[in-house]
């Protein structure tokens, strides 16, 4: 039987951009979303995600690059829902992402709804492709070699 109050999405890379934008439109009991590409969520979802009003907060100095004064009509916020964003180590190492906007509002306690459970975490030692199919399709000691996954 399905429980339809208790509905929560999920996605990883353009999969979690996708969650994160459906759950704008029919809200869920939870997001959980592992290293979203927040650079192609439709603008009026990255403009919740970042949202510049929370951010006036924020200690990071390039949060503007991610915010956006696009509205659409679905008139909610992504913090109205908790999440969990989680993000692998290489993109923590190499800002992508808006890891480092998304940590600074977790930090700050401006991230999720207030008295939430919402998170922004950094799985250690995680590469992007350990998260995705490519490692049914590419051998391990290949995708080693050439650095598309870590060690382990």
């Amino acid at each position: 039987k399905l429980k339809t109050d208790e509905i929560h999405y999920m996605g990883h890379s353009f999969g979690a951009a996708t969650a994160l934008h459906a759950a704008r439109q029919r809200p869920p009991t939870s997001i959980l979303v592992h290293e979203p590409a927040t650079e192609w969520i439709p603008d009026a979802t990255r403009g919740s995600l970042f949202d510049a009003d929370r951010l006036q907060a924020s200690t990071t100095k390039n949060y503007t690059y991610w915010t956006s004064n696009v509205t659409d009509a679905f008139d909610r916020s992504v913090h109205d829902m908790d999440m969990l964003i989680l993000f692998s180590n290489e993109w923590d190492q190499n800002v992508w992402g808006g890891v480092d906007v998304l940590k600074d509002m977790h930090q700050q306690g401006l991230f999720g709804r207030q008295g939430g459970a919402s998170r922004v975490d950094v799985i250690d030692g995680a590469h992007h492709s350990g998260f995705s199919d490519t490692c049914m399709l590419t051998p391990t000691w290949l995708a080693r070699e050439v650095g598309i996954t870590g060690p382990r």
